[in-house]
């Protein structure tokens, strides 16, 4: 009877480090997606060039120049993603709408909830 405790106690123990381990990961996944759903990058300029440096076997003049190249793209995408949020905006708005319109009143109420939730956080 003792060894099947001890067995049943480390599964659970196991099962439980399973379900925190993923709660965890989905948390920091959906953190980083919203992040780039806001118009943030998924990697800073610094993590994508130490990934290329390792990758590559860049010097540190290869390094300095691709960080250099980098950035400059982020602030070039970031650039492109201002200029379109107006429409992407309006698009989303309108998609809002439309699903809104075809919900009954208590789920216009949760999905209410979902789209402040999940899109106007951090606005």
């Amino acid at each position: 009877m003792k060894k099947w405790k001890a067995i049943l106690g480390i599964t659970a123990v196991f099962l439980l480090g399973m379900v925190a381990g993923g709660l965890v990961v989905g948390r920091v996944v959906i953190h980083r997606m919203q992040r780039v759903a806001h118009g943030g990058t998924l990697f800073t300029a610094e993590q994508i060039t130490r990934y290329l440096g390792r990758r590559l076997d860049l010097d540190a003049t290869q390094r300095a120049e691709v960080l250099k190249i980098v950035e400059k793209t982020q602030a070039e995408i970031q650039q492109a993603r201002q200029a379109a949020e107006p429409a992407v905006r309006e698009a989303v708005r309108g998609a809002v709408g439309d699903v809104r319109a075809v919900l009954r009143p208590d789920q216009q109420e949760k999905f209410n909830q979902l789209v402040t939730e999940r899109f106007l956080k951090g606005r």
